[in-house]
């Protein structure tokens, strides 16, 4: 018995050489198992068999298979990218790319922080926000409007950035560009395919 599953698994008799002579597939043993039976006419006592790496997960998948029970991660409505299992209306995808916990309940306001910034006599809002270390399936942008209906980006250019194990810690600087009274910031969370 091999305890991978058998689509994994590939096996070979060999002649006397060495050489691949047929395959023969593996068979389901138990949950997550295989086993192989030799073929009775192989005319042989030499075998190959090879065993595939397990499928590299990555970004949200990965996300989620650290923060899920195997129960929970065939139920979408608990571990699914718009679910939110902790019942703070805060969907899982964005728990994922601001590098929160699935479980605990959050409000907004404990995955951002704002603050004013009054250097060099122009007053600018700060935001600290949290991000997951090297996601290529999600995007955190931070945009600025005077209006609540243009929105454009805060270039991220000079953004500090701090990393922790599996998380940074991120600082945007958003300035008004001319004289205004009002200036609103809006912390977006994006899904890119890949």
């Amino acid at each position: 018995r091999l305890p991978v599953p058998p689509e994994r698994v590939r096996a070979w008799t060999l002649d006397e050489r060495g050489q691949r002579r047929s395959e023969f597939p593996a068979s389901a043993d138990g949950p997550g198992g295989s086993r192989l039976v030799a073929p009775t006419n192989a005319a042989t006592l030499w075998y190959e068999v090879e065993v595939a790496p397990p499928p590299v997960t990555a970004g949200f998948e990965r996300w989620r298979r650290q923060h899920f029970t195997p129960e929970q991660l065939a139920d979408p409505a608990v571990s699914g990218p718009d679910a939110a299992p902790a019942g703070d209306s805060i969907a899982n995808f964005v728990k994922y790319a601001l590098g929160a916990d699935p479980h605990r309940a959050l409000r907004p306001r404990d995955l951002t922080a704002w603050r004013l910034d009054t250097a060099a006599g122009n007053l600018c809002l700060l935001l600290d926000f949290g991000r997951a270390k090297g996601m290529t399936d999600a995007r955190v942008r931070v945009l600025a409007s005077s209006n609540l209906v243009d929105w454009s980006d805060v270039p991220p250019d000079a953004a500090p950035v701090v990393t922790l194990d599996d998380r940074e810690l991120v600082t945007v600087k958003s300035c008004p560009g001319g004289a205004t009274d009002r200036w609103f910031n809006l912390l977006m969370v994006e899904r890119l395919m890949p």
